[in-house]
């Protein structure tokens, strides 16, 4: 059994960005509407996809230009898995959102279910930014220890 390299996993972010500019293409002409207060926008979910892969992008230079000096491979390892993760989920929730929480055709609106879906929907959305960001303290963390054990 092979194992798994973790000097090279940030390489995993150039191949999510791939994968991610190929798989914007299947959803060409679609669009992702944002509802906030008052002011719906609307943007393409190809140019969603594009960002997110440009994203991707730039957290793989970043590791090039610092791989030397980062501290533990292991911390790069986590950061690059939570991170790829949670593109992903920002990706695809744009084109399950709608069929994953709309309520069931045969059921009747009520203000009081609408709410609760509200809160559960809130409630996701700020424990994955949570774990997303405390993965990207993981890399200042690595990085800054990287270049305290090398001024020694």
């Amino acid at each position: 059994m092979k194992k798994i390299n973790f000097r090279t996993s940030y390489d995993w972010f150039l191949i999510f960005a791939v994968i991610s500019f190929c798989y914007s293409f299947f959803y060409w002409g679609r669009s992702l509407d944002i509802h906030i207060s008052d002011t719906y926008f609307i943007i393409s979910e190809t140019f969603f996809i594009w960002l997110i892969a440009f994203i991707s992008l730039l957290y793989w230079g970043s590791y090039k230009l610092t791989n030397k000096l980062l501290a533990s491979d292991f911390l790069t390892f986590i950061h690059t898995l939570i991170t790829i993760l949670f593109l992903l989920i920002i990706t695809l929730a744009g084109q399950w959102y709608g069929k994953l929480f709309s309520p069931p055709e045969n059921s009747s609106f009520s203000f009081d279910s609408f709410g609760e879906r509200q809160r559960l929907h809130s409630l996701m959305a700020l424990i994955t930014i949570l774990i997303f960001a405390a993965g990207q303290i993981l890399y200042g963390v690595n990085l800054i220890t990287g270049i305290l054990k090398q001024k020694k």
